[in-house]
């Protein structure tokens, strides 16, 4: 198990175990807790709540922790695997060229770049919200995110819920929130990376061509300005994935029927570079950094998760705090 991985399962045994040992007598706890905490000289409280979970005696631990990551890693690769077969799916959907009409360029990169752009715009607005301590979890619709669905199968599944319990709620909230992020972008991982091979085995094994049109009274020139413009990242590295304004005229899928227009069919194929840029760069880019902001996220929430519980605070207290024996007191 990863860092990460360890202290959520931690978190999740030492909330369980706490909870149980409430029944005990508050003296005996303080004797048992302040003789540890006297061996404990690390001032940081999560380093001390740890190795005081070393020090106990635990017997009947329960696998809550094991459990939890074991669900977490399952659904984390199967979201992975079904965003990989959804991507393969609609990108050879999209991507059908049956040799008579080239492939629109502006529906295909609306479905395959723009749409899921829009969608991944408002998961950061979400964590913009979530930034300033808003509740953006119970904003976020269950329809928009693959991770709300989820994380409602990992809370059944794990039986660690994010429903605010044991004075805690805030920080079960946004651990709850940041996994979501987590989830969803594994999914957004997976679709893309399945785009991507389903481009790169179409491009190998068959002879695309793509075009261009729009019912709208565009200029090529408006065209050639849209295009250069999301090609803007990577133009200077890979010059040739970037269109100029010849192969934009040439394009336009009304003017192949022209005369000499069968001519510029060969340079239709060319346009695949430039897609595969587009999938690069504007969809499987930003969401490996979405995952990588998300699980930093996630690992700040699972240490505040764990030291936000009432009973661990009850605990860093009982492990700092003097123990006065108050029978001493009285016979003195």
């Amino acid at each position: 198990m990863t860092d990460r991985q360890t202290l959520l399962a931690q978190a999740a045994d030492i909330h369980q175990w706490l909870e149980q040992d409430s029944d005990h007598a508050d003296l005996d706890r303080l004797k048992r807790d302040r003789a540890i905490g006297q061996q404990l000289t690390d001032a940081d409280p999560l380093k001390k709540v740890l190795l005081w979970w070393q020090a106990i005696e635990r017997p009947g631990i329960s696998d809550l922790g094991q459990r939890v990551v074991q669900v977490r890693r399952t659904l984390s690769w199967l979201l992975l695997a079904i965003g990989l077969f959804v991507g393969v799916g609609v990108s050879s959907l999209a991507l059908t060229f049956e040799g008579e009409y080239p492939i629109n360029l502006l529906a295909l990169l609306g479905v395959l770049v723009l749409l899921p752009l829009i969608f991944l715009l408002l998961t950061v607005l979400f964590c913009f919200l979530q930034a300033l301590g808003l509740k953006a979890m119970a904003l976020l619709p269950h329809w928009m995110s693959p991770g709300r669905w989820t994380l409602d199968l990992f809370e059944r599944y794990a039986g660690l819920q994010f429903s605010g319990r044991h004075g805690q709620g805030d920080a079960r909230s946004r651990l709850g929130f940041w996994q979501v992020v987590v989830f969803s972008q594994l999914f957004g991982v997976g679709f893309y990376i399945g785009a991507v091979l389903a481009l790169t085995v179409l491009v190998s094994v068959s002879d695309l061509a793509f075009g261009w049109s729009t019912t709208l009274a565009v200029e090529s020139s408006a065209i050639f300005s849209l295009f250069n413009a999301v090609a803007l990242p990577w133009a200077s590295l890979w010059p040739a994935a970037a269109p100029d304004a010849q192969l934009v005229e040439a394009s336009r899928i009304f003017r192949l029927a022209a005369p000499g227009g069968v001519e510029q069919v060969a340079l239709l194929g060319t346009w695949w570079k430039y897609v595969l840029m587009c999938l690069l760069v504007w969809g499987l880019l930003p969401r490996l950094l979405l995952l990588f902001l998300g699980g930093w996220r996630f690992s700040r929430a699972t240490r505040t998760y764990l030291l936000e519980h009432s009973e661990v605070t009850a605990l860093i207290d009982r492990l700092i705090s003097p123990l006065i024996d108050l029978c001493l007191l009285y016979t003195s």
